[in-house]
């Protein structure tokens, strides 16, 4: 069965968000402070690749990826979920350190890249992403459900 997205924002309850974390702590975290806080419906996996094989287009309107876990990383999640459902909006979950780790190191991907190496594909994708697609952990709860209120309200 195909869930349809509804546009309504007044609706929480109607609105699905999928975490992907590879700490069972955190996706449990976050999940009971969505639902509690603002009252979306929350799925959490904290296996990537069960995520994926699970997932299914229509079903839900945001999803939170972790950048780093093992075996494969939210940018590889992230461009295998837009091949199944080109419309779900992404937030990217990432330690501050990651971040700015990085974005640190942006310059000088962009001399290996000009140097004809092929460079990091996850990187040059990571640059195409506004930072607002970012959320840095840790986060306060009140934080983070306005920053999700604010990506699905677009």
């Amino acid at each position: 069965m195909i869930y349809n997205r509804k546009n309504n924002n007044n609706d929480n309850h109607s609105r699905r968000i999928l975490i992907v974390d590879d700490e069972p702590d955190i996706c449990l975290t976050f999940k009971r402070g969505i639902e509690d806080y603002n009252g979306y419906k929350v799925d959490t996996y904290d296996k990537p690749h069960q995520a994926l094989q699970d997932f299914k287009r229509g079903i839900y309107d945001l999803i939170l990826l972790d950048i780093k876990m093992p075996c494969i990383n939210g940018f590889q999640l992230y461009s295998l979920i837009k091949k199944i459902d080109s419309q779900v909006k992404i937030m990217f979950i990432t330690a501050a350190e990651t971040f700015y780790e990085q974005m640190r190191d942006r310059k000088g991907q962009r001399r290996e890249e000009k140097e004809g190496n092929s460079g990091n594909l996850e990187y040059r994708d990571f640059c195409k992403f506004n930072n607002d697609m970012f959320i840095q952990k840790p986060i306060q709860l009140k934080d983070l459900v306005s920053r999700i209120d604010a990506v699905l309200a677009d």
